[in-house]
């Protein structure tokens, strides 16, 4: 995020796969507020999994991109083998 501009003034790292329910967003939410927040900013995994955003700052969603620095040709090669059983 830092990288793209943003000012992070919290974060929270929540476990892969975390089931959101009410008071998990509800406390996020409420910590925007506390630490006085633009924005909330989630990744687009996650947005779908939250239903209604209940804060008063905005949800911005981030979109997440693979960008291969090496091994693209071998990591394709894998998945063409492993969907073609």
């Amino acid at each position: 995020m830092a990288q793209l501009g943003a000012e992070i003034v919290a974060a929270r790292f929540l476990p892969d796969h975390f089931a959101y329910r009410g008071r998990d967003l509800a406390g996020l939410a409420e910590d925007c507020v506390s630490e006085r927040a633009d924005c909330a900013v989630t990744t687009e995994k996650d947005a779908v999994k939250l239903g209604a955003w209940p804060g008063i700052v905005p949800l911005r969603v981030l979109k997440v991109e693979i960008e291969f620095t090496a091994g693209q040709a071998q990591f394709e090669d894998l998945l063409r083998n492993a969907l073609s059983r």
